[in-house]
This record gives structure tokens, C-alpha cells and sequence, in this order.
């Protein structure tokens, strides 16, 4: 009983592992995340990570029903992370999760399977519903259909796929800003140090005593 019980835990271990991406063990993560399209299933699409977008297409198809292709590819940092979010966002819309729930998961196979979804865009949709309402533009009812549910591209996907890769971007510039701040302060400070050190002009502090008598605050001026 004992051994069965230790085999159980290294297999769920290994199943944790196994499930995360070799990116995580990179500085920032860094890999591509990408969004696949299906031909003739054009309704849905695939939010996913590799670290080659081309070669991952090429294994996709090759064991997916259809044409599979991508539009969209950027480089970002926690990869990973940000592709579980989506899927944890979106499961609800999941395509193997939605034929599993009519049981027909069966008729769909390959590489990836779980990573497919309608191409519903709650978030796009409902953006452009309420700029239109508050700057009182006008728009068809095909339009805002079209917005939220694109046969085409899954435009929620792709909003996330670009907000990640602004948020990339503005990760970098505050970087870069930040080691700037830090090396312009530190010649500062030495300079001024070196100053204090070999001028007397900055020799001459301001310090704080008290009277004896009543004890109030009397400043002076040393030089050190």
C-alpha cells in the first residue's frame, strides 16, 4: 500500500510539471504566443505558446481537422502565464469543453485540442457597444454582431495578445528609465562626494546645538 501511495505522488507531480512550458525556466519567461486559425472552421481559434509560431503551425495542422494557420505572433514576457490566464478566462467558450458537454469530443483530435475557442469577444464587443453609446456614434446591428462574435478572428484573442505586448514594451522603458535614474544618480553622488572630499567650499556643514541655559535650538557653521 505504501509503494502505490509514493508512486501516485511522483506520477501527479510529473503530471504538474509536465504540464507548464521549457520557457518558464528563462529570465521574464520569454517566448511567442501566438493565434491560430482553422479553414473551414472558421468560427473558432487557437490562443497558444511555442517557441517557434511556424513550426508549431506546421505540427498543429498536420494533426488537426482543417487548415490551420496564424496571422498574429509576439514575443513576450511570462508567455505562459498569460496564455493560462486566457484559458482560465475563457473556458467557458472552450471548443473541446463545448463538444465534450454534447459528447462528441471524439471528433476532435490533434495537437493542442484543448486550446481552441469560439470566436466570441465579450470584451471587444461590449467596448465598442459603450464608446458608441457615450460618444453617440451610430452602429449597425450587424457591426456590433460582428464585434462580438467574428467569424473570422477571435478578436478577444487578439486583444490580449496586443495588450500583452504593449505591456511588454512599457516593462522595457521602465527598465531602461530605471537603470538610467539609478547610474545618473550614482555619478551624481560620487561627484559630490569626490567634491566634499577635496574642496573646501563644501567642507562647511550647518549644525544643530542647544543652549545650555534653555535649551533652544542655536545653529552654527563647522568646517570638517
Amino acid at each position: 500500500m505504501t509503494k502505490r501511495k509514493k508512486s501516485s505522488k511522483k506520477k501527479t507531480a510529473q503530471a504538474f510539471v509536465s504540464s507548464g512550458h521549457r520557457s518558464q525556466e528563462r529570465i521574464f519567461e520569454r517566448t511567442q504566443a501566438y493565434l491560430m486559425h482553422n479553414i473551414p472552421l472558421l468560427f473558432i481559434s487557437k490562443f497558444g505558446i511555442s517557441d517557434n509560431s511556424k513550426a508549431r503551425q506546421g505540427n498543429v495542422s498536420e494533426t488537426t481537422p482543417g487548415l490551420v494557420f496564424y496571422l498574429f505572433s509576439f514575443s513576450l514576457f511570462y508567455a505562459y502565464r498569460c496564455e493560462q490566464f486566457v484559458h482560465s478566462v475563457y473556458r467557458l467558450q472552450n471548443w473541446l469543453r463545448l463538444l465534450k458537454f454534447l459528447g462528441l469530443e471524439s471528433l476532435w483530435q490533434g495537437s493542442g485540442r484543448t486550446e481552441w475557442f469560439l470566436n466570441f469577444s465579450p470584451i471587444v464587443g461590449t467596448s465598442i457597444y459603450v464608446i458608441c453609446r457615450l460618444f453617440h456614434l451610430e452602429l449597425s446591428t450587424e457591426a456590433l454582431l460582428l464585434a462580438y462574435f467574428n467569424p473570422l478572428i477571435w478578436l478577444d484573442g487578439l486583444f490580449w495578445l496586443l495588450l500583452f505586448a504593449s505591456l511588454k514594451i512599457v516593462f522595457i522603458l521602465v527598465l531602461v528609465f530605471s537603470l538610467l535614474y539609478l547610474v545618473a544618480h550614482s555619478q551624481q553622488s560620487a561627484y559630490l562626494w569626490s567634491k566634499l572630499q577635496t574642496s573646501s567650499d563644501f567642507s562647511i556643514f550647518r549644525f544643530c546645538d542647544r543652549d545650555a541655559s534653555n535649551g533652544v535650538p542655536v545653529f552654527f557653521e563647522k568646517n570638517i
